[in-house]
């Protein structure tokens, strides 16, 4: 089939010799090519992902699966001294999943939830983690209230998905989904407080962590987040009391007193001790 023929053919002109072109190829003919719109990538542990070459998302995956290194590489080694075996981690805004996947071959988790309200990436995601067991998709967003709210998905791009539109430039499409405030989950319905909590909000960051004001002060957990889609102000705001800021670099890991976006585009929110 025509589909697998241009896979095939990225994987060795990409994968192999390391050059460029093939993947603009690949986004090129997605459009026309029905297959590619609904592709079945193999993962290590056996498991099929349906991914969709109009979308950067399959792309991720497709280079991960060659090997490429993984653009949040440096977030995986600054959060990496914080696991332990057995805690919990909440990774919120996880689009397709490959954060929480790469994340899941650091330490053995108890339990990593992913929560995602794009229908289309929470489905991709579970997906790619179906075989273990310690990880759970849930199909919605964190936010500082119950309620459902528009997401706007610029097209090709699910990775800007948004819940605050004036956060993007892109024209996409816009559907509800459904958010919940995180403390409900940890105070009402009785999850385990996470340990650690990463948060790509594309601009809602603010609301996620409003919205786990009182998990955050009973139990202290180490937080990541984006803030590319945030003014400084913002970003400062976002620091608890008895908190302290970072910026992770994105080349390293390395964590960076105070705010250096020109170093990175993630911060770490550390309790002081």
């Amino acid at each position: 089939m025509i589909a697998h023929a241009i896979v095939r053919l990225y994987r060795i002109w990409h994968g192999v010799f390391h050059l460029k072109g093939a993947g603009a190829l690949l986004t090129t003919m997605a459009p026309s090519v029905r297959d590619l719109q609904d592709y079945r990538l193999q993962l290590p542990e056996g498991q099929f992902i349906e991914v969709d070459f109009r979308d950067v998302s399959a792309m991720y995956w497709l280079n991960h699966l060659l090997g490429d290194r993984f653009e949040e590489e440096g977030l995986l080694a600054a959060i990496k001294p914080f696991l332990k075996s057995g805690d919990v981690v909440w990774d919120i805004g996880a689009n397709s999943g490959l954060l929480s996947y790469n994340l899941s071959n650091l330490v053995e988790l108890g339990e990593l939830h992913l929560f995602e309200p794009n229908p289309r990436m929470s489905k991709l995601a579970a997906q790619a983690v179906s075989p273990l067991k310690h990880m759970k998709v849930h199909p919605f967003g964190l936010s500082d209230r119950n309620a459902d709210l528009i997401l706007t998905i610029p097209e090709g791009h699910t990775t800007m998905g948004t819940l605050n539109p004036e956060a993007t430039e892109r024209n996409g499409r816009e559907c509800e989904v459904t958010c919940r405030a995180g403390d409900e989950m940890v105070f009402k319905d009785g999850m385990r407080p996470p340990r650690v909590i990463k948060i790509d909000t594309e601009g809602h960051e603010l609301a996620v962590i409003a919205g786990l004001s009182r998990t955050i002060a009973e139990h202290r957990p180490i937080i990541f987040f984006e803030h590319i889609s945030l003014d400084l102000e913002k970003v400062t705001s976002l620091v608890p009391a008895d908190y302290s800021m970072f910026t992770v670099s994105d080349l390293t890991g390395e964590l960076i007193a105070g705010y250096a976006g020109n170093r990175g585009h993630n911060s770490a929110l550390l309790p002081s001790v």
